[in-house]
Order: C-alpha cells, then structure tokens, then sequence
C-alpha cells in the first residue's frame, strides 16, 4: 500500500525499471489499462488488486508479471505513524 504522510492511500505510484525503447502495458487490476512507463494510479474504491505489467521489447518479445496491491478507498491513518490522530490530510 502506497503511503503519504503516515497515512493509506488510494493513489499508488508504480514503476518499471527496464530497458528503454519498450513498450508497457499495465492492467491496474480495476479494469484500467495504461501505457505510460511509470504510471500514478487513483483507484477509486478499498480493495486488493492484481496489477499485471506486460514488457515488450524490440525483439517483439513479451514478458508479463503480476502483483497484488492493496488500495484505501479514501486515506486511511496509519497505526505505526506518529503524531497522527486518526485525521489524514486531503488528496491533492
């Protein structure tokens, strides 16, 4: 789960770390689908999401992977944060 000032959140920064000149697909797991390299993803409801990033290179070769992540439906605190007092700020 992605983590903003002690608190869960619903947006979650994903990256790849490949050689450049491919080509990604990410299949966010909510029926999102995106080209960018590095995309940020608001999920708009809690849930546990399979996330599937397919790599294709110059040779046309595909490889995929696949994680599950957890996403808050709004920011959530966080129990081990200090100083917070179950209030998150706002998403921006």
């Amino acid at each position: 789960t992605a983590q903003t000032n002690g608190c869960k959140d619903r947006r979650i920064q994903f990256t790849q770390s490949t050689l450049k000149n491919v080509s990604v697909e990410w299949n966010m797991g909510d029926g999102t689908i995106l080209n960018a390299t590095n995309p940020l993803h608001d999920y708009g409801q809690k849930g546990d999401f399979m996330v599937k990033l397919a790599i294709q290179d110059l040779a046309h070769l595909t490889t995929t992977v696949a994680a599950e992540r957890e996403a808050a439906a709004e920011k959530e605190p966080n129990e081990a944060a200090p100083g917070q007092k179950g209030r998150c700020p706002p998403s921006v």
